[in-house]
């Protein structure tokens, strides 16, 4: 049930976007149509800098398309990998003192989703939102309270965010972003246990070519 709300209210969100953007669509055909003989309808960037609710520390990849003549919809793929870094102390071998723990565990992660452009996709700056679904899988460390020591344990994540994108086209073939994403879990496991609704995060800066 809270999976169907969230997509409703995307859904709601994204028809509103629209709608607002066809209401000026007389007066800005023009303009659309000379921009997109120079701007092209896809997009392949890197993210050199990525946050996520998975690490602090992250790389990833995405791949955009327009999926209308004036970029007014467009898919979004990106892929992400996030480093969760665990920093504990094992009172398993040594009760009294303690061994320190430091681990890097890794979680891959898929935001595949639509952008919805007010204005178009096709211009020097350019906002969009839009619904994108979220599947983390990887693994973390999670303390175990019977042998007192840090464990390697799975992680799944399934859910669903509201993406808040900025778009700077310094020019017609390369490509500046800003992405920032919020949202909650309908699946949250760690070691097959379900953990509850948990938030769900992006934030990326990004860095592509246009064609």
């Amino acid at each position: 049930m809270k999976l169907k709300a969230l997509l409703l209210c995307a859904l709601a969100i994204t028809s509103f976007t629209v709608a607002h953007a066809q209401d000026d669509e007389p007066t800005r055909s023009s303009h659309h149509n000379k921009a997109q003989e120079h701007y092209g309808r896809s997009v392949l960037s890197i993210s050199p800098v990525t946050i996520t609710d998975a690490g602090v520390e992250g790389f990833g990849i995405a791949f955009e398309t327009a999926l209308d003549k004036r970029g007014l919809i467009a898919f979004s793929l990106p892929l992400v990998i996030s480093i969760n870094k665990v920093d504990g102390t094992n009172y398993g071998v040594n009760p009294y003192y303690g061994s320190t723990v430091s681990a890097n565990y890794g979680v891959f992660c898929a935001y595949p989703g639509i952008k919805i452009y007010p204005r178009g996709s096709f211009g020097m700056f350019r906002y969009s939102v839009g619904p994108n679904f979220v599947i983390e899988s990887g693994s973390t460390g999670s303390y175990d309270n019977n042998t007192s020591t840090w464990t390697k344990q799975s992680l799944a994540k399934f859910g669903i965010m509201v993406t808040n994108s900025l778009n700077i086209n310094p020019s017609p073939k390369f490509y500046c972003g800003i992405d920032f994403g919020f949202g909650i879990t309908y699946v949250n496991t760690v070691g097959g246990v379900d953990q509850g609704v948990g938030g769900l995060a992006r934030l990326a800066f990004s860095l592509g070519y246009r064609f």
